[in-house]
């Protein structure tokens, strides 16, 4: 099934609102349409020169991916960038880091991630995710000094 990007951020926004018992299915299948819609590779690039331009708004020297997905969109940022951005596997050195993911649903991958960047001794540490669940970025405020989400 070819997805689109409008419809992978349809799901995301019906998953926003649905009544609780049902929120968590709701995002992993707007989470996995996210996945198709990203398979496409303009839109993988559209995207990922996005990211690109967050990480260089945010000062960023590095990015990381906050799991399978947002690991994925790091490498893709990183061979987009030709700016020097890296990875966080060759340590980050007082660097600042930017968290890649696809879809903030709970945020635990993004506080996991973050968790990780600070313990390799990142300066700062900023995450960008496509989507978001929860319309209320200030729960997150603890995870990262910025979070910044592409579509809305």
């Amino acid at each position: 099934m070819v997805e689109t990007m409008a419809t992978a951020l349809a799901q995301v926004r019906a998953a926003a609102a649905p009544p609780a018992d049902d929120q968590l299915f709701m995002a992993a299948e707007a989470g996995e349409s996210l996945e198709r819609a990203l398979a496409d590779p303009a839109v993988l690039t559209e995207t990922s020169l996005r990211f690109v331009e967050v990480a260089n708004d945010l000062g960023c020297k590095r990015v990381f991916g906050a799991s399978a997905l947002g690991q994925r969109l790091a490498g893709a940022v990183i061979a987009l960038a030709a700016n020097g951005l890296k990875d966080q596997t060759a340590g980050v050195d007082g660097e600042a880091v930017l968290v890649i993911d696809g879809l903030l649903v709970t945020g635990a991958q993004l506080a996991s991630a973050a968790r990780r960047a600070r313990l390799s001794g990142a300066s700062t540490v900023c995450a960008a995710v496509v989507a978001s669940v929860e319309p209320d970025l200030e729960r997150f405020e603890r995870v990262a000094e910025r979070i910044v989400v592409l579509e809305r």
